[in-house]
């Protein structure tokens, strides 16, 4: 075919679907050149049409096999429940062989959306499109929305033209809440990166000022460049852009946020761990960590020794950017043509103990430098076959999060998901730890062939689902768990989350429950986790069904606030319910009724400011009375303040489940002592009740 409308290319499509009502596949295969060519309508363009959408609905499918060549002068527009170009059954290889071309300069941007659908509504998980071979024969640019999803076997420029295919950040307010999606490529062809995409060809922009905090703390923004050997540190100018750095045997990683700090403690994080030259270029793979300015930030107060002097810009509102742009061009900076990076293998390391144990675990540090998603299902796949051995949990670090996050691997029904997280995002960091007292002989290789396309927002990637999103086989049920996630009032968007289960073979110290937290000294930043019997800092915690009382550790920033707790999972709970209670206020707040608990901080806070309870006796709701006295210490409980009028009233305590411990009358005053031994720990109330009533509570650490 030579030239052809595509009005005409519509009606074929509509033909075939007639044509072959009673087969199961249509298949429309171009093996010779077609023209859509630019003028009439819309410039023209190609309109992959609701008929693949009813073939695809009623049980059948639709697919074009593309091995000639296609010349498009407009916009395509594709609103099938299809792939459009034939893929294979692992959906990540094009079947098709020949090359879609965007020709003419029409002098405006042109676009690879849809119509009928909206592109805020649009799975791109599900009906992303399976471009063969994409060559770019204009000097416009290929807008390709945050929501939309394409496949392209290589990505070439022709014919001179300048033309760049732009891959969009976008914050997009829905059912789903506020949340920034970044269109999703992948380079399915096999090889080096100069090889599959040219030069210049791809621009990648990433949105960040929905987690711009509303105060100067120390927020950190997890990026991994998705450019090879030439994206500058100067972008960030205005921003402070951390360096974790390689510093151990097999490439361990022993400050993961980037806070090295040398004796003696100085609380100044060391120079080599910033980036702090605009000019240095960032590598693919490495992780960073961004320090975004909070909102409101006079950049006129930057000084020339903080390192704008190299961006050669007079104006510091320029560095006031909610959005990166990555184009090759920093500012004033002499211009350069950014190569994506898209080779076949985007990590591997060799690691062999040589026949001893691993002495120390070794943290993997490992950005996701491809514009594509990583299934952390895949990626525990990866693991299990590598013949390495792991710990069974990967740590994320989903935009807006304060603190890296665990996630089970398990395959068992009783793993604690931390956040259930089912892609690492593009651009985005994780972290994997090799397990120290095993014998380590093995490979571990993270490739493109790994990606998949995801309807997620890479700062929510989240859905919250049972286990088995991860698991290596099917989980059951999620039960007896919940998930707790505090965030500054008016910004859910930064926030940090702490899990507990209750579980039949778990025990109040360490078990294979219990997930370490991935805890940095750090008082700019606040961070959520709970205790165990032995001290240890928990994003995970393991308890047995017992369990009354859990120590909720909030470590507020230096900054303050006002924040809001929020409990996921607490209708699984088979106790009592779940209260908090706060100390500062001593106030119970009946979290899995409300949802939600918000309290004020400020920075001279006691970090185990909270308890949560799962068994609350009735006498805990009674707030009515008058408050008694008391000091609890050294195995002796002190009640103060007593009068003549109470002697001979009694004295109960009770334990965090509501059961009478101890009565006593009393025969003492203004202070009474009763001797209390083997307390666990918990929170214990205590009663008194004569000519007058009292109420009050103790906690035992």
């Amino acid at each position: 075919m030579n030239k052809i409308s595509f009005t005409i290319y519509l009606l074929m499509l509509v033909t075939l679907q007639n044509l072959y009502a009673q087969t199961t596949t249509v298949t429309f295969v171009n093996t010779g050149a077609m023209n859509v060519s630019s003028g009439g309508v819309n410039g023209v363009a190609l309109y992959v049409p609701d008929a693949m959408r009813q073939l695809s609905v009623s049980g059948r499918d639709v697919e074009i096999v593309h091995n000639g060549i296609t010349e498009l002068g407009g916009n395509f527009y594709h609103d099938a429940i299809s792939n459009v170009f034939k893929v294979d059954v692992n959906s990540t290889v094009t079947t098709s062989t020949g090359k879609f071309r965007f020709v003419k300069d029409r002098g405006i941007n042109r676009t690879i959306a849809t119509q009928s659908v909206g592109i805020n509504t649009f799975d791109r998980g599900l009906y992303y499109i399976a471009f063969p071979n994409i060559e770019i024969e204009t000097n416009d640019s290929i807008i390709i929305p945050g929501k939309m999803g394409i496949d392209a076997t290589t990505l070439k420029r022709v014919s001179s033209k300048t033309g760049q295919m732009v891959l969009r950040s976008d914050v997009i307010t829905d059912a789903k809440g506020t949340n920034a999606y970044d269109a999703s490529l992948r380079i399915t062809g096999a090889g080096l990166s100069a090889g599959v995409v040219d030069l210049g060809a791809v621009v990648v922009e990433r949105d960040m000022s929905i987690y711009r905090p509303d105060v100067s703390t120390s927020q950190l923004f997890g990026f991994a460049t998705p450019f090879k050997n030439t994206q500058l540190s100067g972008y960030f100018a205005g921003n402070w852009l951390r360096r974790p750095l390689h510093n151990g045997t097999f490439d361990h990683t022993t400050y993961v946020y980037g806070n090295k700090n040398t004796d003696p403690a100085d609380g100044v994080i060391d120079v080599d761990q910033y980036v702090y030259r605009a000019a240095e270029t960032l590598v693919p793979a490495q992780a960073y960590l961004i320090k975004p300015r909070p909102k409101g930030f006079d950049y006129s107060t930057l000084q020339a020794s903080n390192g704008l002097w190299y961006t050669g810009e007079a104006n510091p509102s320029l560095y006031d950017k909610g959005k990166f742009y990555f184009a090759g061009k920093v500012y004033t900076v002499t211009p350069y043509r950014e190569q994506l990076f898209a080779d076949d293998i985007l990590y591997s390391n060799t690691i062999n103990t040589s026949g001893s144990n691993l002495a120390n675990t070794v943290n993997l540090l490992i950005g996701n430098s491809y514009t594509c998603p990583i299934p952390t299902k895949l990626l525990a796949q990866n693991m299990e076959n590598s013949g390495l051995t792991f710990s069974p949990y990967i740590y994320v670090y989903p935009a807006g999060a304060t603190t890296y996050l665990p996630l089970s691997i398990s395959g068992t029904g009783n793993s604690i998901v931390v956040s259930d997280v089912s892609e690492i995002p593009a651009m985005s960091i994780f972290m994997v730890r090799l397990a120290k007292n095993n014998v380590q002989n093995g490979t571990f290789t993270i490739g493109k062939s790994m990606q998949r396309h995801a309807d997620v927002a890479h700062n929510n990637p989240q859905t919250v689902k049972a286990a088995e999103t991860v698991s290596k086989t099917n989980s059951s049920k999620i039960t007896n768990q919940v998930i707790l996630r505090v965030s500054p009032v008016g910004n859910d968007n930064i926030y940090d989350v702490a899990a507990i289960g209750l579980r039949e073979d778990a025990s109040k110290g360490s078990d294979d429950y219990d997930m370490a937290k991935a805890y940095i000294n750090d008082n700019n930043i606040f961070q959520l986790y709970t205790l165990s019997s032995t001290g240890s800092k928990l994003t995970s915690n393991g308890l047995p069904l017992t369990t009354d009382t859990v120590k909720l550790v909030f470590e507020p920033s230096v900054a303050g606030g006002e924040y809001k707790l929020t409990a996921a999972y607490a209708e699984t709970l088979e106790t009592d319910g779940l209260w908090i209670y706060d100390k500062k206020l001593d106030k119970w707040t009946d979290i899995k009724a409300d949802g939600s608990f918000t309290f004020s901080t400020t920075a001279t806070d006691a970090s185990d400011r909270f308890y949560l309870l799962f068994n609350s006796p009735d006498i805990h709701k009674d707030q009515d009375s008058n408050s008694l006295h008391l000091y609890y210490g050294d195995n002796n409980l002190i009640v103060r303040q007593l009068s003549k009028s109470d002697i001979g009233s009694t004295i109960t305590l009770y334990d965090p489940r509501g059961r009478q411990m101890h009565a006593t009358q009393v025969t003492t005053y203004p202070n009474m002592n009763i001797p209390v031994q083997y307390l666990l720990p918990g929170v214990y109330l205590v009663h008194l009740k004569g000519e007058k009533n009292g109420i009050a509570k103790f906690i035992k650490q």
